[in-house]
């Protein structure tokens, strides 16, 4: 491959040591070194105690008292035929109980800042069956943000701590949080969710692996230009905080 990536298994304790509690391993990357090296990666994860999903395995984790069912999904070069295997994993986790479903695909057009017609589609289709957050990357830029039946589609994150370029042109990106609410056991239907604009690297010059929340002037561009994507498709639009709301409420 002209792209190739490996990493020292140690790598793992990164997610142990911070916030990670979950990874998705489907992505046109995983396999870059063979089934075996696949392999010592979820045995690496496994040791560190981080969850994974993506493919065919899919994960239902207990968060607060809440079974949180996990779904990855890569769709470069399937496109739609990973309609069925959406299904499946959807309903596998529902079977396993969960209450809240995730589904995070590796999809879209490298550098393009809109959605493709598969990636509406797919995304679509999970809330259809029962998503409740649909969440995207592979573009290695940001895309807008769509509300569907009241569920939120991010479809692209862009890069966030990127090691496959010492300088890439592009180093906007975002953090995605969402809250989500039970009472008695039931979802409810407040949307409190919001985009953290962020960049790749703490200096515009070179890639330093270290991710920086935005401020100033940054932070309000990135802001601009996640509003400006997201119009096509969408009334979601981000405040001067990054707070999602629906356009004709605020």
């Amino acid at each position: 491959k002209t792209f190739a990536f490996k990493a020292p298994a140690s790598f793992a304790g990164i997610y142990s040591s911070s916030s990670v509690e979950a990874v998705n391993t489907a992505n046109n990357h995983s396999h870059d070194y063979g089934e075996q090296s696949f392999q010592d990666t979820m045995d690496a994860l496994d040791a560190q105690g981080i969850v994974h999903f993506g493919y065919d395995e899919t994960a239902v984790m207990d968060i607060k008292g809440v079974k949180v069912g996990l779904v990855g999904i890569y769709e470069l070069y399937d496109h739609l035929e990973r309609e069925q295997q959406l299904k499946d994993n959807i309903a596998k986790v529902k079977e396993d109980g969960a209450e809240l479903i995730i589904v995070i695909f590796h999809w879209g057009n490298e550098k393009e800042t809109v959605p493709d017609s598969n990636q509406t589609t797919l995304g679509h289709l999970a809330i259809d069956l029962g998503a409740d957050l649909v969440c995207g990357h592979h573009p290695h830029v940001l895309q807008g943000i769509e509300e569907y039946k009241g569920k939120n589609i991010v479809y692209s994150l862009g890069n966030f701590c990127f090691g496959g370029n010492r300088n890439p042109q592009v180093k906007d990106t975002a953090i995605f949080q969402q809250t989500f609410t039970f009472v008695d056991g039931e979802l409810q239907n407040n949307i409190s969710a919001k985009m953290i604009p962020c960049t790749i690297s703490s200096t515009n010059s070179v890639n330093d692996f270290q991710p920086t929340v935005a401020s100033g002037e940054r932070k309000a561009t990135i802001i601009e230009e996640l509003n400006e994507y997201s119009k096509p498709y969408s009334e979601l639009q981000l405040d001067a905080e990054g707070m999602l709301y629906l356009g004709d409420e605020n």
